[in-house]
């Protein structure tokens, strides 16, 4: 597996950034922007929309870091991506993550997202992840959240897909106090393919909020 950690929106891992001999980068978008500036200007905020949506555009003033993958053209990644994001603070806090996942043509990766909170303190999360899958392009993403009743977040997905590609996204809620989770799907090419999936487990008194949109 490869792993990318994250505390409170940030990579929490020493070596920050992994570029591999069949060319997948993966590791901080932070440190992406830096060593890779052109492969992030084509993709970064290209689909987020910033002026439909307030909290999309407080990500984008907001944020700082987040987890950056990118396959190469023709490229298979044997072994999944694990984004564990943890949330801890000494206080109340408000969290700013953007992923950005790249996957070019022919190529294909399995993504998995995880949003935990600990301790007793408030946090408000705004995390916003942009995918582009490119022409017959194979991609999964799981994002698993389980935080506490205290908790806020807010998760907006927005999701390109060229010809012939083929994404599928399930996204499992187990805790939390109030959830909302915004899945945006363009689908840009004939043939291309997409599965939403969800689940979510809500106790008393606590908020979940799914909405998707699939534009063809």
């Amino acid at each position: 597996t490869h792993t990318i950690r994250l505390l409170n929106g940030f990579t929490a891992d020493d070596r920050v950034l992994t570029t591999l001999e069949n060319g997948i980068i993966f590791g901080s978008l932070r440190a992406a922007a830096n060593q890779y500036p052109e492969l992030i200007d084509l993709h970064y905020n290209r689909l987020a929309d910033n002026q439909a949506d307030a909290t999309v555009a407080l990500n984008t003033a907001f944020t700082q870091d987040g987890a950056f993958v990118y396959i190469p053209d023709g490229v298979t990644a044997e072994k999944p991506f694990l984004i564990p994001g943890r949330i801890a603070a000494d206080e109340n806090s408000a969290i700013y993550l953007r992923n950005l996942i790249v996957c070019g043509p022919k190529g294909e990766a399995k993504i998995i997202l995880e949003s935990v909170a600990t301790g007793e303190n408030i946090f408000l999360t705004n995390s916003l992840t942009e995918v582009y899958a490119g022409h017959e392009c194979r991609l999964e993403m799981v994002a698993l959240q389980q935080e506490n009743d205290k908790n806020t977040h807010i998760s907006n997905v927005f999701v390109q897909q060229k010809e012939a590609s083929r994404f599928q996204s399930t996204i499992v809620t187990v805790d939390g106090g109030t959830v909302r989770n915004n899945t945006s799907v363009y689908l840009e090419g004939p043939h291309a393919e997409n599965h939403t999936y969800g689940l979510f487990v809500c106790g008393e008194g606590q908020h979940t909020d799914n909405s998707t949109n699939l534009e063809h």
